[in-house]
C-alpha cells in the first residue's frame, strides 16, 4: 500500500508538472503565432503608412533644395578659406542625401500609385487573365499566362519592390548624412583644437582625423574577404572593433537601423545585383543632384571654382548686375546696378566675405583698440585703419585704365544683407557704348595668379 500510494503521488505530481509544461509551451506558442502574424498583418497594412509619408515627404524633400541653399550661402559668408574646404564634403553628402531623397520619393510613389490600381483591377478580376477568352488564340493565351503568372503574384512582385525602394533610398539616405555629421564634428574639433593651440593648423587636424579613418575602413574590407574572414585572429576583432565600435562613430546616430537594413540588403540580395542597383540608383540621381549642386552653389566652396568665375569679358554674369540677382542669392562678386548704364557715376558695392576678410586681416593686421579713446571712437579709427588697407587690397581698372583715389565706405546690400564696401567711378572715366570694368584682388592668390573679376557694360551716351 505504501509503494502504491508513492507511486500515485510521484504519478500526480509528474502528471502536474506535464500540464503545466504543456500550458507553458502552448501560451509560446501561442504568443508566438500572435506575434507573427502582427508582423504579416503590419507588413500586408504597410502600404498605407507608405503612402502618407511618400506624399507627406515629395513636398518636403522638394523644399530641401531651398534650405541647402540658404545654409551655403551662410557658410560662404561666415567661415574662412580652411573651413570651407572641409564642409563642402559635408554639404556634398548632405546633397547627394537630398537628391536620393527627391527621387525614391516620387519612384515610390508612382510605383505604389501603380500597385493600388492593380490591387484595385485583382478585386474586380482575381482570376488574372481569362484563358477562355476568344479575343486570343489559346495558345497565345497559354504563354501569356507563363511568362507574367497570375495577376495575385504581380500585384505580390509590386509590393515588395515598393517596400524595398522605401527601404534601400532610407539606407542611402541615412549613409550620406551620419558622413555628414562625422565630417562636422571633425571640423568642430578641429576648430576648437586651434583655438587651443593654435600651431596645429586647422586643415591640419580636419584632415588628419580624415586620413585616421581611411586606413581603418579599408582593413575593414580586406578582413571581410574569403581569404581571411575565418581566421581565429580576425574573428576576434572584425566584428566586436570594426563592427560594434568603430561603426559606431562612423554611422553615429544611424548606427542601430542602419545595420539592420543594410545586413538585411547584404545578406538577402544577389551579390550581383546589389551593384547593378546600386548604379542605376547613381545614373537616376545624377541630373538631380548636379541641379542642387548649381543652385544651391555649392562648388563655390571649391577655392578653384570660387577663384576662376566671374573672369571672362566674353561673357555676363548674372552675379555681376544687381537687377539680374535671383532671391536671396549669395553675393560673391562685385556687382554694378545693370549691363546697360547711363553715362554718370558708376556705384560698385564689392562684397567682403570672411574667406576673403580674413586673408586681408591676416596680411594687413587688424585694428587695436587704443584705450585711451572711447569705443565710439575706436570704432571710427577701425573703420579708417581697415578701409586704408582695403584701397591697397583692390585695384580697380576701367577700360584698361587704373583708377586711383577712389573713396571706399563699408556698406551693407540692400537685399542680401551681406558686408561689403561701395565706391562710384566718375562719369569721366565712362566711355559711350562698351566698356569693361576690372577688379583685381591684389592678396587672393591661387598658383601665383591673383583673383579677379571682369565686369562688360553698356554705357548710353548723355542726351543733348
Amino acid at each position: 500500500m505504501e509503494n502504491l500510494k508513492i507511486d500515485l503521488e510521484q504519478f500526480f505530481v509528474h502528471s502536474w508538472a506535464d500540464f503545466f509544461h504543456q500550458i507553458s509551451t502552448m501560451t509560446e506558442q501561442e504568443e508566438k503565432i500572435e506575434n507573427t502574424s502582427w508582423l504579416e498583418k503590419l507588413a500586408l497594412e504597410s502600404w498605407q503608412g507608405e503612402m502618407i509619408i511618400s506624399g507627406a515627404a515629395i513636398f518636403g524633400s522638394f523644399q530641401l533644395p531651398g534650405a541647402l541653399r540658404a545654409i551655403v550661402h551662410f557658410a560662404l559668408t561666415t567661415f574662412n578659406e580652411e573651413v570651407l574646404n572641409v564642409l563642402y564634403f559635408v554639404f556634398f553628402y548632405l546633397s547627394l542625401a537630398i537628391s536620393v531623397l527627391i527621387a525614391s520619393f516620387v519612384i515610390h510613389f508612382i510605383l505604389r500609385a501603380i500597385w493600388i490600381g492593380t490591387v484595385g483591377l485583382w478585386s474586380v478580376f482575381p482570376e488574372g487573365i481569362n484563358t477562355k477568352s476568344d479575343k486570343y488564340s489559346a495558345s497565345f493565351l497559354r504563354q501569356a499566362v507563363e511568362d507574367f503568372g497570375n495577376l495575385n503574384g504581380f500585384v505580390k512582385r509590386l509590393d515588395q519592390v515598393c517596400s524595398i525602394v522605401f527601404a534601400f533610398a532610407f539606407s542611402i539616405v541615412m549613409n550620406f548624412i551620419s558622413l555628414s555629421l562625422l565630417l562636422a564634428g571633425f571640423i568642430l574639433f578641429a576648430f576648437i583644437l586651434n583655438k587651443l593651440i593654435p600651431q596645429i593648423p586647422f586643415s591640419t587636424a580636419a584632415y588628419g582625423l580624415i586620413l585616421l579613418l581611411l586606413p581603418l575602413v579599408a582593413l575593414s574590407g580586406v578582413m571581410n574577404t574569403k581569404a581571411l574572414r575565418d581566421k581565429k585572429w580576425v574573428e576576434k576583432i572584425h566584428y566586436p572593433f570594426f563592427q560594434k565600435r568603430f561603426a559606431r562613430i562612423i554611422f553615429n546616430i544611424f548606427y542601430e537601423p542602419l545595420y539592420y537594413i543594410n545586413f538585411v540588403f547584404f545578406t538577402n540580395l544577389n551579390r550581383y545585383r546589389f551593384p547593378i542597383i546600386l548604379i542605376f540608383s547613381i545614373l537616376f540621381v545624377m541630373p538631380i543632384a548636379t541641379y542642387i549642386l548649381q543652385d544651391s552653389k555649392l562648388l563655390f566652396l571649391r577655392q578653384e571654382v570660387y577663384f576662376s568665375v566671374g573672369d571672362s569679358e566674353k561673357r555676363l554674369y548674372n552675379q555681376h548686375y544687381e537687377d539680374q540677382l535671383e532671391p536671396n542669392q549669395v553675393l560673391l562678386m562685385p556687382l554694378i546696378p545693370h549691363d546697360r548704364v547711363p553715362k554718370e557715376a558708376l556705384k560698385v558695392f564689392i562684397p567682403l566675405p570672411e574667406r576673403e576678410y580674413s586673408i586681408i586681416l591676416n596680411k594687413w593686421g587688424a585694428y587695436k583698440n587704443d584705450k585711451r579713446l572711447s569705443e565710439i571712437e575706436n570704432a571710427e579709427k577701425r573703420r579708417a585703419f581697415h578701409l586704408s588697407h582695403l584701397k591697397t587690397a583692390f585695384s580697380i581698372w576701367i577700360n584698361d585704365q587704373a583708377l586711383s583715389n577712389l573713396t571706399f565706405r563699408f556698406a551693407d546690400h540692400p537685399t542680401s544683407g551681406d558686408e561689403g564696401i561701395v565706391t562710384y567711378i566718375p562719369s569721366n572715366y565712362l566711355q559711350s557704348g562698351d566698356n569693361v570694368l576690372r577688379i583685381v584682388a591684389n592678396y587672393y592668390l591661387l598658383e601665383g595668379r591673383k583673383k579677379q573679376n571682369t565686369i562688360p557694360f553698356w554705357c548710353d551716351p548723355v542726351k543733348e
